[in-house]
């Protein structure tokens, strides 16, 4: 788990905002459903800072050794984030769509 985030209800959508023990804190991601002839899209858009990979770089005086761990670990928590964050967007996508589809049968 990366952290916790609070989730807003917006016109049209949601908005997620990043907690302080969030790693990408501070961020926000809006995903938002937009009809177009006549499909359904969500659309997701959003920034934060992935504190893992833009804090504390450079060298840590007298330790280089620090320094390349700590750089390591930095780089590895923000392609964890870039990697993992979409999946997880995408595997909400699917429960959207399983969802909007079981409410679209029953209205049938």
């Amino acid at each position: 788990m990366v952290g916790v985030i609070e989730q807003v209800k917006v016109p049209d959508g949601v908005l997620n905002v990043t907690t302080i023990n969030h790693t990408v804190y501070p961020g926000t991601i809006r995903r938002t459903v937009i009809e177009f002839e006549g499909g359904l899209y969500l659309y997701t858009n959003g920034a934060g800072v992935n504190r893992y990979y833009n804090s504390g770089q450079g060298q840590i005086p007298s330790r280089p050794a620090l320094s390349l761990v700590r750089d390591a670990a930095h780089i590895g928590f923000a392609v964890g984030n870039d990697t993992f964050g979409p999946q997880a967007f995408g595997a909400v996508d699917q429960q959207a769509v399983a969802y909007l589809n079981s409410v679209r049968a029953g209205a049938a």
